[in-house]
């Protein structure tokens, strides 16, 4: 499937696991790392993060960036330091549009960790969706079905970056 969305034109692909079954884990970057080897665009992978090493193992399965899980933002001190060894423009966070509402200082903790980039899932787009994501001092790739919501109004904010989807060719 990756294969086909390389040769079909997608410029990135997010993979993501985010099992806290460590096997679980060790199999889907396995995995990643094998699809590194027949894409011929950047991925993004996502897991469940425990410590440094997991970040490491992830970047080393040949990705450009590391999602993390919003519960990661438990652990800031292991942001700060994937994002001070190997750069902010690797960092992406993942967040549930209602965790976004919830979270009164989200922008100022991305920027302070050095987190480059948010992934925002279940979107609702209304008034409040462009204020908040138009706040956003670090890009904003939308995760979405496309099912509700038009691609358009998605890439109205000048922040959001891409979208990600569960299209199937």
């Amino acid at each position: 499937l990756a294969k086909n969305y390389s040769d079909g034109g997608a410029d990135e692909l997010l993979l993501y696991n985010f099992s806290k079954d460590e096997k679980t884990k060790e199999d889907f970057l396995k995995l990643a790392k094998e699809i590194s080897k027949i894409i011929d665009v950047p991925f993004i992978t996502g897991c469940h993060i425990n410590n440094f090493d997991d970040i490491k193992r992830a970047l080393y399965t040949g990705s450009s960036g590391i999602l993390f899980a919003f519960s990661a933002l438990n652990n800031p001190d292991l942001i700060k330091e994937a994002s001070l060894r190997f750069g902010e423009n690797k960092i992406y966070l993942d967040v549930d549009y209602e965790n976004l509402l919830e979270s009164c200082n989200i922008f100022e903790r991305c920027k302070d960790l050095g987190i480059g980039c948010l992934v925002i899932s279940n979107v609702s787009i209304s008034g409040l969706f462009y204020d908040i994501i138009g706040k956003s001092p670090v890009p904003v790739i939308i995760r979405d079905s496309l099912k509700d919501n038009d691609i358009r109004d998605l890439l109205n904010p000048p922040v959001v970056s891409g979208i990600t989807t569960d299209f199937y060719l």
